[in-house]
């Protein structure tokens, strides 16, 4: 596991986790960008 920034098609930076396998396979699992918690933000206190 290890965290990736990348650029969305609309230019915007951002922040993810990805997940890489040991084995070669074909499968991918997407988390969609607003369809769930943001985990690498900071907590606001």
């Amino acid at each position: 596991m290890k965290k990736i920034n990348f650029l969305a098609t609309d230019g915007v930076l951002l922040n993810g986790i990805l997940y890489e396998s040991e084995s070669n396979n074909k499968t991918a699992i997407l988390a969609i960008h607003g369809m769930v918690s943001n985990c690498l933000k900071k907590e606001m206190k």
